[in-house]
């Protein structure tokens, strides 16, 4: 986090064999740091998106679109997620859970 609200990180670009390869090479996979990226927060629907890539830069004006009403409502559901199971309904972020 890069300041209140500021959220920026390197950008990689990684190559290599399809990760569905038979047999997969993990030493044909190579990385390398090509730029980075800012998300400025204006509140919860907006969001300013600037990103470097490979010296040439651009910034997006982005707004969270909402599906089905009433959108998304923060909760901490995952404060003791490694104890226990999310609850009915409720899903781990990203298809992640407890180790």
């Amino acid at each position: 986090m890069a300041g209140e609200n500021v959220y920026s990180g390197t950008l990689v670009r990684t190559r290599g064999p399809a990760f569905s390869a038979v047999p997969f090479d993990p030493a044909a996979v190579t990385r390398s740091e090509v730029g980075t990226a800012t998300f400025t927060f204006s509140d919860g629907n907006n969001a300013t998106f600037a990103y470097t890539v490979n010296g040439i830069s651009q910034a997006k004006a982005i707004t969270r679109q909402v599906f089905v009403v009433p959108g998304t409502v923060c909760q901490d559901t995952m404060a003791d997620a490694s104890m226990s199971p999310p609850p009915p309904g409720m899903g781990y972020p990203g298809g992640y859970g407890p180790l």
